[in-house]
């Protein structure tokens, strides 16, 4: 299963006047920042314009990238605050994907 398929169906919690980005780009944005070394939401929102075209292989981002103060849900574990930096290399099984040099 992808990393796609696996968050396709995760639920919204946010309320419709805050939905401007989409759940799964933000999911996949984080995550790619994260294991890339990102440690914050600025780390995140810098990664995702710098690799934004590579990010866009995989998702639209219609609207660009999130900025920092962007309604983002966080809830318990799933808040990048709480997920250690990573030294990921070669093959990513979560994104299918090599990692972000």
């Amino acid at each position: 299963m992808s990393f796609l398929q696996h968050f396709a169906e995760l639920p919204d919690p946010r309320s419709h006047i805050n939905r401007t980005y989409d759940l799964l780009d933000i999911v996949f944005l984080t995550v790619c920042a994260v294991l890339s070394g990102a440690e914050g939401w600025k780390d995140i929102e810098k990664f995702g314009h710098k690799k934004l075209a590579w990010l866009r292989k995989f998702r639209r981002f219609e609207q660009g990238i999130p900025v920092d103060d962007t309604d983002v849900p966080c809830h318990g574990n799933a808040c990048p605050r709480r997920i250690p930096r990573q030294k990921v290399a070669g093959s990513c099984p979560v994104i299918g994907a090599r990692t972000v040099p």
